[in-house]
């Protein structure tokens, strides 16, 4: 299904053509939490799970993780990327983070869970790529443009007695460096005698890393990481200390380890949410959160350390939005997309503060869900996200879209 639709007059754009895509199409699979990554020519991949019946599983169904990209024009067939039989892994492949290197090939990171619904000490963490992969003999075995099988980085345990051990394995995001080598940041309930704690790996060195602490000593939520031009990873978290209010908290890696966390959040924001970060090419850290509580307050805000602190905390968008995210272009434009009401909201502050356009033209019958965002070349905004197919009172499916939305901008120097 490609659907067009055109907007003119616009206050911030001059022209803006949204082009959009059902990827999966297939009414009898629930497919959710697509991730998305383009590469150097433009090209988009992403990466979702879906379910799907299995008599084998202990309540009939199982998931796993599924890829397509644009590369020759259109959108493939799906790939299906199965884990090893065999292997004590569970039954549900979840949550994949997706990144490309500088010849466009794909990496993908996952969770296996054990429990449909619910995380579990031993859980894992999976990696697969399709790029080609050469053994110690300099023999390649996998000559790119195919998934090889899904390696596992991470056994969850329950019972840790190593300082290595990991518990609870979650969240996991893949970030290519420069030099296409491969990071990853994770949260874990435990790590060694340590516990909630975000945790980081990379294959710099020809082979994986063993876990190293990126993040302790807080009661950790959600979080979010990225990686700079110069290829140090970046992480922005929500949690507390002591309380219970979360706030937003900024770390970095220099070195060998990560900074002690800086505070984001406003001090008049005793709870806060939906964390974002990108960075720019001066090295700036861009943050977007959501402050919940007091209720005056709410709404979308952002802040930047361009003047070593992060300040000033703008508030950018009205109360009851949400799913927030960053990107900086190459002109070190900051852009900021959101959901409100089912509608997805996208702009910039190319004219000194930020101005957004609006996607409201859903399929009949189908609620926008989760989107995630990424940027193409200078006027192309790219999304996925998973629509609910039915009322929301009996949902009877759930698809995983694709919008483009090309925009011709009035006030950008080119």
């Amino acid at each position: 299904m490609i659907i067009f639709f055109s907007l003119s007059s616009l206050p911030l754009y001059s022209q803006t053509t949204h082009k959009l895509i059902n990827i999966t199409n297939n009414p009898d699979k629930f497919a959710f939490r697509p991730a998305i990554a383009i590469d150097s020519k433009n090209n988009v991949h992403i990466a979702w799970y879906a379910f799907y019946e299995y008599p084998g599983a202990p309540d009939g169904v199982a998931s796993n993780i599924f890829y397509s990209n644009n590369v020759k024009g259109k959108f493939c067939r799906s790939v299906e990327i199965k884990v090893p039989e065999g292997e004590d892994t569970g039954w549900y492949s979840k949550n994949p983070s997706i990144s490309v290197d500088s010849q466009g090939n794909a990496y993908i990171i996952f969770v296996r869970w054990k429990h449909q619904v619910s995380l579990s000490s031993e859980d894992d963490i999976y990696y697969v790529t399709n790029a080609p992969i050469k053994n110690s003999n300099g023999i390649v075995i996998n000559p790119g443009n195919r998934f090889k099988k899904p390696i596992r980085l991470v056994a969850g345990v329950g019972l840790r007695k190593k300082p290595e051990d990991v518990s609870g394995p979650n969240q996991p995001f893949i970030h290519c460096d420069s030099k296409d080598h491969v990071h990853i940041t994770f949260q874990a309930w435990g790590f060694g005698d340590i516990w909630e704690c975000i945790l980081y790996m990379n294959n710099s060195k020809g082979k994986w890393s063993k876990p190293s602490l990126a993040v302790s000593k807080f009661n950790i939520f959600l979080y979010k990481s990225c990686i700079d031009d110069k290829d140090k990873v970046h992480i922005v978290f929500e949690g507390y200390k002591s309380g219970y209010s979360n706030l937003i908290y900024y770390t970095k890696k220099r070195k060998k380890k990560f900074k002690k966390p800086t505070r984001v959040s406003s001090p008049l924001h005793e709870q806060c949410g939906d964390a974002d970060l990108a960075v720019d090419s001066r090295g700036k850290v861009h943050v977007v959160y959501r402050a919940l509580f007091p209720f005056e307050y709410d709404g979308i805000y952002y802040a930047n350390n361009v003047k070593k602190k992060f300040k000033p905390w703008n508030k950018i968008t009205e109360s009851w939005s949400y799913n927030t995210s960053i990107k900086v272009d190459d002109t070190d434009t900051v852009h900021v997309a959101y959901e409100k009401s089912d509608t997805l909201y996208f702009g910039d502050n190319s004219s000194g503060k930020f101005k957004f356009i609006f996607y409201d033209k859903m399929p009949p019958n189908f609620t926008l869900a989760d989107s995630y965002f990424a940027l193409g070349d200078l006027t192309t905004y790219n999304f996925t996200f998973h629509a609910w197919l039915g009322k929301k009172s009996n949902y009877t499916g759930a698809e995983i879209y694709y919008l483009r939305s090309i925009c011709y901008l009035s006030k950008r120097k080119y």
